[in-house]
């Protein structure tokens, strides 16, 4: 999952319809840093950053315009 950021390679940080779950169970224990994008599971057209944090998974809601 870690690597070089490449914004033009969607496939490795954009995940779609993924649960807040999922993302949890896929970023626990991964580098600081490491995130993923998702859909929002509450607000349609809406993502959310997930972001592993040292000993947590912290989520961001990214409104779409």
């Amino acid at each position: 999952m870690a690597g070089q950021f490449d914004s033009e390679d969607r496939a490795s940080w954009y995940w779609g319809r993924l649960s807040r779950a999922e993302a949890v169970t896929l970023l626990q224990g991964q580098r600081h840093g490491t995130f993923l994008v998702r859909d929002s599971g509450t607000i349609p057209g809406d993502f959310v950053l997930s972001v592993s944090e040292s000993s947590r998974v912290s989520h961001y809601i990214v409104n779409s315009l």
